[in-house]
Formats: C-alpha cells, structure tokens, sequence
C-alpha cells in the first residue's frame, strides 16, 4: 500500500460521513439573501464544501455566494475540477438521494470495503 493508499484509507471514514452530510443538505434554489444569492439551503450546501475542504488543509474561497473554490499547493498550473451542489426539488425522484446514502452506509459498515478500489 502506498502512502497515498493509507491516508486516502485513513480518511475515508471521515470522507463517507461527510458525503452523506452533503447528502442531507436539500440545497434546492430558493429566495435569495444579500449574502446566499440563490438561497440559504444553497448556501449552506457551498458552506459545508468549503468546510470540508479547508478540514483537509486546502485554501477556500467563497466568491459572495456565487461559487466556491478550494487550492492545494502553490503553482502556475493547475488542476481544475468543476461540480455543482444545488439539486431539484424532491418529488417523485426524491428517493434517490436516500437510496444513494443508505447504499453508501451499507457499503461503507464493511471495514474491508474501506481498503479495496471498488467503485462505491
């Protein structure tokens, strides 16, 4: 196992729970607020990222709620990497998000799942 290999193992608990807190974040558009342009649920969704990622000793940015970036390192070049963290509005396909974390946390309960390359 490689460096890289135990520390992504040793954080991958950390990195499940959170996951699935990202999950329960209903970070639907809604009314927007001089500090959450396109709601508080979307921002809240863009506050707990950017937590996340400074927790992992990367550098946030928070441009007035309209995006968020983390940076690791210092260099000319980078590496880019774009998502998005709003969703739709639950309904009938609302289950798929509590389908997707209970597959995760039954995925995840099996310690020796932590340390294979499988796919989640």
């Amino acid at each position: 196992m490689t460096s890289l290999d135990a520390r992504i193992a040793n954080l991958f608990p950390s990195i499940i729970l959170n996951l699935q807190e990202s999950i329960r974040i209903p970070s639907i558009q809604g009314d927007p607020t001089l500090d959450a342009p396109f709601g508080i649920q979307v921002k809240e969704a863009l506050n707990h990222a950017l937590k996340t990622a400074s927790s992992l000793g990367f550098k946030t940015y928070d441009l007035d709620g309209y995006v968020g970036w983390a940076e690791y390192g210092e260099s000319e070049n980078m590496i880019v990497v774009l998502g998005h963290l709003d969703v739709v509005p639950s309904g009938e396909g609302g289950r798929v998000l509590l389908l997707a974390e209970r597959y995760m946390e039954i995925k995840c309960s099996d310690e020796e799942q932590w340390t294979t390359k499988d796919p989640l």
